[in-house]
């Protein structure tokens, strides 16, 4: 008998269930419902980080692959609880959130504003040009 085996396993053997999602899942859902409406052309990226000080940080890009262009639109932070979330957005600013329900209703006001409306055309528009010149 090895070692190991003699210790025990010292995890609970329930870590909870969810009880939201979270601010990287709900971006990277709407990544993903993005690309499906514009066939892949442009799509929502996020990429997560985890900072030193037990922050966590997920910023969410349009990415337009065919133009090789990627543009931030929207960072949200927070720590190892979930909620509040920080979010920081050009087109309004920065506020906090203290549920996902909230997040999702300022995210669709973000998404729907004029500035990110014209940057999917104008990308799409750009893809569009370059698949005519092919």
């Amino acid at each position: 008998m090895s070692a190991l085996a003699a210790i025990p396993d010292l995890w609970p053997t329930d870590f909870g269930a969810d009880t939201e999602p979270s601010p990287s899942s709900i971006l990277r859902q709407q990544g993903y419902k993005l690309g499906e409406r514009t066939n892949q052309v442009v799509y929502g990226e996020v990429e997560s980080l985890a900072s030193v000080n037990g922050w966590f940080e997920h910023t969410m890009y349009l990415a337009a692959p065919y133009l090789k262009a990627r543009q931030r639109i929207v960072t949200v932070t927070h720590q190892t609880q979930l909620y509040p979330a920080r979010v920081s957005a050009e087109p309004v600013g920065n506020f906090e959130v203290h549920t996902a329900s909230e997040l999702t209703t300022r995210l669709k006001v973000i998404f729907a504003s004029p500035q990110i409306v014209d940057l999917i055309r104008s990308l799409l528009a750009q893809a569009r040009d370059l698949d005519a010149d092919e």
